[in-house]
């Protein structure tokens, strides 16, 4: 797994590289601090991404996840970090896809058919789109489009894109 360091340099050598390279698509996120925020869209292998853990949906299932697997410990899902971690999350949330928790209609998802980029944050925390990046990573898609939030966007401003988006 790639830390987050290692994926915020990257994240940001990505970005660079796109200033070079006017004309390029971008996304528009609403309502940013008052006013729209037109972001650069750009490739990126997903081994740059990594999963938040702290998603609505799969949270109840780390309890589930805990009573599976006792040997991992109550504050397994604490560390983000962990490739244990993101490799159980990852689980998870294909489980959930798989048993239909979402539905047929949950693979026309916008982020899945390439129409919507995934959002990450500048160290490469998936904000918008973990069970699409999840289905791509067990179908082999390795390359995907995302916008990268500002280094400075703070817990509530990201909590309010899960919220929106």
């Amino acid at each position: 797994m790639i830390h987050a360091p290692e994926r915020a340099a990257h994240i940001k050598r990505k970005l660079d590289e796109t200033k070079d390279q006017p004309g390029g698509e971008t996304y528009t996120l609403k309502n940013w601090r008052a006013s729209d925020l037109t972001l650069p869209i750009i490739e990126l292998d997903n081994a740059y991404m990594a999963y938040s853990i702290g998603d609505a949906r799969t949270s109840s299932m780390h309890f589930q996840y805990g009573r599976e697997y006792p040997e991992v410990g109550y504050f397994f899902f604490q560390n983000a970090e962990d490739e244990r971690v993101q490799t159980a999350q990852q689980d998870i949330m294909l489980t959930m896809v798989k048993n239909r928790y979402f539905g047929e209609s949950f693979l026309e998802n916008p982020v899945v058919r390439g129409r919507e980029p995934v959002i990450i944050t500048a160290d490469g925390t998936i904000v918008k789109g973990n069970f699409s990046v999840a289905i791509l990573r067990e179908i082999g898609e390795r390359i995907l489009y995302c916008v990268v939030l500002p280094e400075d966007a703070t817990p509530a401003e990201i909590e309010n894109i899960v919220d929106a988006y």
